[in-house]
């Protein structure tokens, strides 16, 4: 805009001039929005983590059950690709 042209924007149109002065803003909110998120998106993995974790302990160590996952877990890894 044209010098001080901005006073006679209504305070909306004001603030969002002020935004665009501001550098990579929209790499901050992502940033401060990653950060605000962070600990609440941990708190829906954890679970899931842990229960990985323990059905894998149960696969190793029970011999019969390796047998039974051995061919649908081939079938999943061949899919992926």
């Amino acid at each position: 805009m044209h010098g001080d042209n901005t006073k006679n924007l209504g305070m909306a149109e004001q603030f969002f001039v002020e935004m665009m002065k501001i550098d990579r803003y929209e790499q901050r909110l992502k940033a401060m929005y990653f950060k605000r998120r962070f600990d609440e998106r941990v708190e829906e993995v954890v679970p899931v983590r842990f229960l990985l974790q323990n059905s894998i302990q149960y696969i190793l160590r029970e011999k019969k059950s390796i047998n039974l996952f051995r061919e649908p877990m081939q079938f999943i890894l061949v899919v992926k690709k």
